[in-house]
């Protein structure tokens, strides 16, 4: 057999193997968000911030030769999403003017981890040849953990999902090309913690004729993991909660494939080029700056371990408004006030009643929990201020004496 004819071969399996993404229905996505996801509106804009880093860590996880793929794509989907989130991909000039004004820039570089948990140095990409066919399909369970996130399981345990960004990569052949769990979910299993792919949407490759060749699986499941749903919310319905983002219109519709024309829904034009949505890479173009100020408040309210790791940069930052972000809760003497993601001194904290009397200075103790002793007060509405490298900050709570 002559090599032009052997390569003529090889080039047709390979276009064979990548029509099985392409040839696809849809985009299929089975991420879904915890109970209690729906109790919070997002409707504080984000205005470009202090740039966050993340670090993450891919895990390909491969039994033949085809699904382990190049590190030259990883590097390319990485720069797909740090495009996308910092709004530098060319596209998002596409997207519509009546939605121009809502465009966000989230502000999150990632980069590929320089060293694993114990210190030692590190590519950020770990290639783990598994016996098990389609490992990573739904039904690949062993005992109610998943094959793909396990070593001892045919996987590949996870890096600390405290501090990395996992994201684990291998053949599903289930229909599903991405899914991904969402933060604070009491309902994900210990060392599953991130995000999974199918091989064949992993990086930008617009030399394969695939409806998602770009890399932008890994932009949409990444919006999941920082706590963000579809646009349309629990159901495609006009009557529901939708996805708890203010600027982002009711949707009753789902959209695939890859229209430019106008789609409406509910009354109002829809965001059928969301990242969030379900049209083809070519075709998704932005986040509005809600979304992206709810993805940057979910990192400090529950994966602040990811900015603080120091594995990207040695930086220690604070959100825009300390406050905002910090989890207040109601204790039997009064109230429990978490701020882990500042620094252990510096800042002080006041507690008034709506009349401006002063009930509460915090400590200094040097500890990111504060307690404030609320027992001898009444119900009501009380005013908690924080003054910080000469700026103040309030939040106005109700507090129950019962």
């Amino acid at each position: 057999m002559s090599n032009n004819i052997f390569g003529h071969i090889i080039l047709a399996i390979l276009l064979i193997k990548s029509a099985y993404i392409s040839a696809q229905d849809n985009r299929t996505c089975t991420s879904n968000p915890p109970l209690g996801f729906y109790n919070e509106q997002e409707n504080v804009y984000a205005n470009k911030r202090e740039e966050l880093f993340i670090p993450i860590v891919f895990h390909v996880v491969y039994h033949n030769n085809e699904e382990n793929i190049s590190d030259d794509i990883i590097y390319s989907q990485l720069q797909t999403i740090n495009d996308d989130y910092n709004s530098n991909n060319l596209d998002i000039t596409n997207v519509p003017a009546v939605f121009q004004k809502d465009v966000g820039n989230v502000g999150i570089e990632f980069c590929l981890a320089s060293e694993d948990p114990f210190g030692n140095p590190s590519t950020g990409i770990i290639r783990v040849n598994t016996p098990i066919d389609s490992i990573g399909g739904q039904i690949s369970f062993e005992n109610g953990l998943k094959k793909l996130k396990f070593t001892q399981l045919g996987g590949s345990d996870a890096w600390d999902t405290e501090k990395y960004l996992n994201v684990w990569i291998s053949n599903r052949s289930d229909g599903i090309i991405g899914t991904a769990t969402f933060p604070n979910d009491p309902d994900t299993t210990p060392g599953e913690d991130g995000i999974e792919l199918d091989y064949r949407v992993v990086g930008n490759k617009p030399q394969f004729q695939s409806r998602f060749n770009i890399g932008r699986t890994l932009t949409h499941e990444i919006g999941h993991y920082l706590n963000l749903d579809h646009p349309w919310g629990k159901t495609v319905s006009c009557f529901n909660e939708g996805d708890m983002v203010e600027d982002t219109p009711v949707q009753g519709e789902a959209y695939f494939g890859c229209s430019t024309s106008m789609q409406s829904s509910c009354g109002s034009r829809d965001m059928v080029h969301n990242f969030m949505g379900f049209m083809d890479d070519a075709c998704l173009w932005y986040f509005t700056k809600g979304q992206a100020n709810k993805m940057v408040n979910s990192i400090f309210k529950y994966r602040y371990g990811l900015l603080s790791s120091g594995i990207c940069s040695d930086l220690q930052p604070i959100p825009d408004d300390p406050l905002e972000i910090a989890t207040i809760r109601q204790v039997n003497f009064g109230l429990q006030i978490n701020l882990g993601f500042m620094p252990q001194v510096g800042y002080r904290l006041d507690l008034y009643d709506i009349s401006g009397r002063h009930i509460w200075t915090n400590d200094q103790n040097g500890l990111s929990i504060h307690l404030a002793n609320l027992s001898s007060q009444n119900t009501g509405v009380y005013i908690l201020t924080m003054n910080f490298e000469n700026q103040r900050y309030f939040r106005k709570f109700f507090y129950s004496s019962d």
